[in-house]
């Protein structure tokens, strides 16, 4: 593992160190350094008003949404500073994704002391995500699946968080669009057809694993693997 990758995965405890390192990244890729310092001290003053009102839930979920605190925080900055919405979500993605790739990356490695089998990887792989950070109030029911893992969501308090402050859109760059980055960095496609944050009753989770070719792609997403997207998601 190189020295960022390490660094990255030690400050994940400490989320305002993490996304502020992450955004500084995206963001000078997009702004003069002026212009970020101006959006990092609104985006500041959003988080400070935001933790104000913060949820409590069990230990993993509330860490996930200290990040999901500060996605918020910089979405609203930027729209308030004049940045369009699809901009300011596309680096909302970009800054998250910074955050938890690594994180993603390790886990998949280590997956293959686990077993030399894919879809035995990923059941795992996805089992300890829930176990550990998608915890109470996330519900998720298992569904049988040939050839890959599938599961349902039901209860998604990441979908909650952002419809309660008013920015259900951002669900989508913050949240659903990493599950399609993270099947990627798995080897695996994510195949979905509806989501809890586009209003409807659950998220059909179904990771295929017999690494075979699709015909779409996702373009934010790297394109080292095939990922067929949301139809939902990518509205």
């Amino acid at each position: 593992m190189n020295p960022t990758n390490l660094v990255s995965i030690l400050l994940l405890g400490v989320p305002s160190l993490a996304f502020r390192r992450s955004a500084m990244r995206v963001l000078a890729r997009e702004m003069s350094p002026d212009q970020v310092a101006d959006l990092w001290d609104t985006t500041k003053s959003q988080q400070a008003e935001l933790k104000t009102t913060r949820p409590r839930h069990s230990l993993g979920v509330n860490v996930v949404l200290r990040y999901f605190e500060w996605d918020c925080a910089l979405f609203l900055a930027a729209k308030q500073a004049g940045v369009s919405e699809a901009t300011a979500g596309r680096w909302v993605e970009a800054i998250t994704w910074g955050v938890f790739e690594p994180a993603f990356s390790l886990n998949f490695s280590i997956s293959r002391l686990r077993s030399k089998h894919l879809r035995t990887r990923v059941q795992w792989m996805i089992d300890l995500m829930f176990g550990v950070l998608f915890t109470s109030p996330f519900q998720r029911t298992k569904v049988p699946a040939t050839g890959g893992v599938a599961f349902n969501v039901t209860v998604c308090p990441l979908a909650q968080y952002f419809s309660d402050r008013g920015v259900p859109e951002l669900t989508r760059y913050a949240a659903c669009s990493l599950d399609y980055r993270m099947a990627a960095l798995w080897e695996v496609r994510l195949e979905r057809t509806q989501t809890i944050a586009k209003g409807h009753s659950l998220c059909d989770f179904r990771f295929q694993t017999d690494r075979q070719p699709d015909v779409e792609t996702q373009p934010t997403t790297p394109r080292t693997h095939s990922i067929r997207r949301d139809r939902q998601d990518s509205g």
